[in-house]
């Protein structure tokens, strides 16, 4: 299970290259600490799936209306997603569309956390 860190180095590269307004909204520009804060993030996620001997997926990279970095993967019904701001980092797991029975939240700090988000995803 090989991941190539310089696609995602790239594209987090690139989300500084946003301002405020990136999307024709009332958007903040990302944080350049979000951003350096998700790089390391998304490093200790593999790492995690690599120690649980999962797959892995390579996630989809943006940043959120607040300036944090996200993180999107899909399996199936399933999709995780992750925000990391300077501070945090936290999930929301979605299996469908109720928001009270299928959805649900943590999170994303400990290597526990990460694997057990990550084991979730790819059950």
């Amino acid at each position: 299970m090989a991941y190539d860190y310089a696609k995602s180095e790239l594209i987090l590269d690139g989300l500084r290259n946003r301002r405020e307004g990136w999307n024709g909204g009332n958007v903040d520009a990302p944080n350049p600490e979000s951003i350096e804060r998700a790089r390391k993030w998304l490093r200790s996620m593999y790492a995690d799936a690599v120690t649980s001997n999962t797959t892995w997926i390579d996630p989809h990279v943006s940043s959120n209306e607040d300036g944090n970095v996200t993180f999107e993967w899909w399996n199936g019904d399933k999709k995780l997603t992750v925000y990391v701001s300077p501070e945090e980092s936290w999930y929301i797991k979605v299996w469908g569309a109720d928001v009270v029975n299928e959805m649900s939240d943590g999170t994303a700090e400990s290597m526990e956390e990460r694997q057990d988000a990550w084991q979730w995803l790819m059950a």
